[in-house]
């Protein structure tokens, strides 16, 4: 439409009247504050509707949309028509198409005036509100934040990690991580990842966080041994105490942050109820230092080994589990995922590492199968990166101490020699 207007100037140029000009340059300037010639206009990209009418005028001479009743003009346009000098002079161009007052073929009138005037105006409003909010609450929980001495506070800085180059993540778990972010309910932003050991979970959260330029905060949950210890201690100083906050407080009230709970199924029933009502209702009041409020736009994500199996591992408190609305569960990496990550760490050669990947694959698929032939337990990635890392000084020996040594050496069918029946089928033993 642009290229076409352009032709139509430079061939019409020297035979349109300036003061058919005038009218027309005064409609496309005014409320912009901006003196433009058709050419500038034509440079900062105008809208498709004002570019009609200008080559309607340039075809046909017609000067209507051009000619206000200044009789009829308001002493000062809306702060709307502001924005966009053409918004109250929306105009459906020459003989009125009765078929596009109700859409019909094409984009009707309606639609049109929606689309190119009401919508970017409703959209800005909505962005401006979104961002009040976010500054409402923040300021809210800075104010409900109260702790009996500044002076006995640590600096705290939740850091932004480094994107791991060798991490692989499916499409489906980028896009999944993307829409958790930047969803604007808080239901979605409480996560549980769930999967056997190596699979991944963990190092989601924090890849995460790194490609979406988030502070990133871990805990493990298996060492938090008192309620009180999630959310600070007592100190003293210069004869006086005060309450020193635990860097977990610090995390979710700062805002923006990914705050990892690391092994929840470790964490013990005894003292699940501090993060019931945190999690639920977004605050709660610790006593010595006041109200403690998740800063806005903060992701929670869990991580569970799946299976009593695990040590440590408890069955977790269903009122807990209920407040994590999203739950990802992973498996571990296929046989050729396994062979390009282990190659990239490690830097092993591709063959040893793919017949690695095969034997980790051939166990995973009898794990936990009743039945003569099963085993207990997979052979995880961390298993295999610590062979691989050993295998160029001590060769085969890496995978007796990496692999082989952890299963169980009861008989002559024994886990053990099973998986070593493996390792001496693709030539590692």
């Amino acid at each position: 439409m642009i290229g076409v207007l352009t032709k139509l100037i430079a061939a019409k140029k020297d035979s349109l009247r300036a003061e058919d000009m005038d009218k027309v340059l005064g409609w496309i300037q005014r409320g912009t504050g901006s003196a433009f010639s058709l050419e500038e206009w034509l440079e900062s990209k105008p809208n498709e509707m004002a570019l009609m009418v200008v080559a309607k005028w340039l075809q046909n001479g017609d000067l209507t949309p051009f000619e206000d009743d200044e009789d009829d003009e308001p002493e000062a346009e809306p702060e709307e028509a502001a924005m966009n000098g053409s918004y109250k002079r929306f105009s459906m161009g020459g003989e009125l198409d009765t078929k596009r007052l109700f859409g019909g073929e094409g984009v009707g009138y309606i639609e049109e005036l929606v689309n190119t005037y009401a919508e970017p105006i409703y959209n800005q409003i909505a962005s401006e509100r979104d961002g009040w909010e976010g500054e409402r609450r923040s300021m809210m929980a800075a104010a409900r934040r109260r702790p009996a001495s500044a002076e006995g506070e640590v600096a705290f800085e939740a850091e932004i990690p480094e994107v791991d180059k060798h991490f692989i993540v499916s499409p489906k778990l980028k896009q999944l991580g993307k829409s958790i972010c930047a969803a604007k309910s808080e239901r979605c932003k409480k996560v549980m990842t769930a999967g056997p050991p190596s699979s991944g979970k963990s190092q989601w959260c924090s890849w995460l966080a790194a490609t979406e330029k988030r502070p990133f905060f871990s805990i493990n949950c298996s060492t938090v041994r008192e309620p009180q210890q999630w959310f600070g201690k007592d100190g003293a100083k210069s004869g006086s105490t005060f309450w020193q906050p635990s860097e977990f407080v610090k995390a979710i009230e700062m805002g923006g942050c990914i705050v990892r709970l690391e092994e929840l199924n470790r964490l013990s029933p005894f003292i699940v109820n501090p993060l019931l009502e945190l999690l639920e209702d977004g605050r709660t009041r610790v006593e010595g230092y006041g109200m403690v409020e998740i800063g806005p736009d903060t992701i929670f994500i869990a991580t569970a080994n799946v299976g009593m199996q695990y040590q440590g591992t408890y069955k977790s408190c269903e009122s807990l589990l209920s407040r994590f609305s999203v739950k990802v569960e992973f498996t571990p990496l296929t046989e050729a995922q396994t062979t390009k990550t282990l190659v990239a760490r490690t830097g092993v050669d591709v063959e040893v590492a793919k017949k690695l990947a095969t034997v980790s694959q051939q166990v995973y698929a009898k794990t936990g199968v009743v039945g003569t032939g099963s085993y207990d337990k997979p052979i995880t990635y961390r298993q295999l990166e610590a062979a691989c890392y050993l295998y160029p000084a001590i060769g085969n020996e890496a995978f007796r101490v990496s692999l082989l040594n952890h299963y169980e050496s009861d008989g002559a069918d024994s886990e053990r020699s099973r998986v070593l029946k493996l390792l001496a089928g693709v030539g590692l033993a």
